[in-house]
């Protein structure tokens, strides 16, 4: 049972760092809302590795409330300037949001 356990935590370290996450963070530049309520394109003045300043970001869920909800967010972080952070996957080049949050001055 020991090595079964001591297996078990070897490939969930293992498999962790397939799902490693970067954030960019920065103030909302602008805005797409053409493609509403499926996927909204933004972009940041600040970026990550893989989503440099302004680049363009994704962010497309299933759930319409919840890209009508983002959507209201970054709307008021473009008029306010107050910075986001957008969560997306290590190495995405496309650069399509998984998790999104507000940063406190």
């Amino acid at each position: 049972m020991r090595k079964f356990f001591a297996a078990l935590c070897f490939l969930s370290f293992s498999i962790s760092n397939a799902c490693a996450l970067e954030t960019a963070a920065g103030k909302v530049m602008n805005m797409e809302a053409t493609y509403l309520p499926g996927t909204i394109f933004f972009q940041l003045d600040g970026g990550s590795a893989s989503c440099p300043a302004g680049a363009r970001i994704e962010w497309s869920k299933a759930d319409q409330a919840n890209n009508k909800a983002i959507y209201a967010t970054l709307l008021t972080s473009l008029v306010s300037g107050v910075k986001v952070g957008v969560v997306i996957n290590d190495g995405d080049k496309t650069c399509k949001g998984q998790f999104i949050y507000v940063i406190a001055s």
